[in-house]
């Protein structure tokens, strides 16, 4: 019978390292329209890439909410009807343009704004509340998280606005190699047991509500050759889970308690096979 061994080696912790709802303030005076540019961030405010391996892919799109500066985002603070509305990068280069002409944001004429902004976009963020579930692991763009809130106090004199996105979600990447040059990973299947997998993030803060009974095998994203493999879990913490290695009929499982899973934070692990 075939077998293998693993051994997985601590590599390093890393970085992937936001008036009423039909209120307009404008007055009469020239309209002034906001003009998005961002930037992705992980703990330690240094820019980093997303899933995609970069900062943003073309298309992507984000919802904005405009409210009045200093209050808490609710339908009464929201400026210029602008609650959730879909911004995109046409090119991926980070500068954001309206999905719809119609909605382009504008300035108040008088008075300053804050801005609210969150990744990816949904059309119904019910109560203000962002539903997350990363048990799907398929589309790793498709549930990484990002939250923005850093615009306090913006105003029509500098319509440039820079929305800071943080990760609101951890990462776990694996590199995998064998004692055998010629081995053949590809097949190889990892799945994470005991993890959550559910949670609400509140965009009126930031705040992620952890849902701790929704634990569910997650099957990681594994490159063809078996060689990478890397996935998106909640940030709760150190956290005792298992992680189980399938190569063909056999399995190896180990039991992590080691991996500070964080906000923002990037796992990353060598795994050693050997016997094959």
């Amino acid at each position: 019978m075939k077998y293998f061994k693993l051994a997985i080696i601590w590599l390093s912790l890393g970085v992937l390292s936001a008036c009423t709802q039909d209120e307009t303030l404008q007055t009469g005076h020239e309209k002034v329209t906001v003009q998005f540019s961002s930037i992705v961030t992980g703990e330690d405010g240094e820019s980093i890439s997303r899933a995609s391996g970069t900062i943003w892919t073309a298309n992507d799109k984000i919802g904005i909410f405009m409210k009045k500066a200093g209050q808490d985002l609710a339908a009464e603070s929201i400026v210029n009807n602008v609650s959730n509305i879909s911004y995109k990068t046409v090119s991926g280069d980070g500068f954001f343009a309206p999905v719809q002409t119609s909605e382009e944001t504008y300035f108040p004429a008088l008075g300053s704004v804050d801005f609210i902004a969150y990744y990816p976009y949904t059309d119904n963020p019910a109560g203000y509340t962002y539903t997350v579930n990363v048990s799907d692991q398929s589309d790793l763009e498709a549930i990484d998280l990002l939250y923005s809130n850093n615009v306090l106090a913006a105003n029509k004199v500098n319509p440039q606005v820079k929305l800071q996105f943080d990760h609101v979600l951890s990462s776990i990447k694996f590199n995998i190699s064998a004692t055998n040059p010629a081995s053949d990973l590809s097949g190889l299947k990892i799945t994470l047991k005991g993890l959550p997998t559910e949670a609400q993030l509140d965009l009126r803060d930031g705040d992620l509500n952890i849902v701790q009974l929704s634990t569910a095998d997650i099957e990681v994203q594994v490159s063809a050759d078996g060689t990478t493999a890397e996935a998106i879990v909640l940030p709760v913490g150190l956290y005792a889970f298992d992680i189980t290695f399938t190569l063909g009929s056999v399995s190896v499982t180990e039991t992590i308690n080691d991996m500070d899973l964080s906000a923002g934070s990037r796992e990353v692990r060598n795994v050693m096979i050997t016997g094959v």
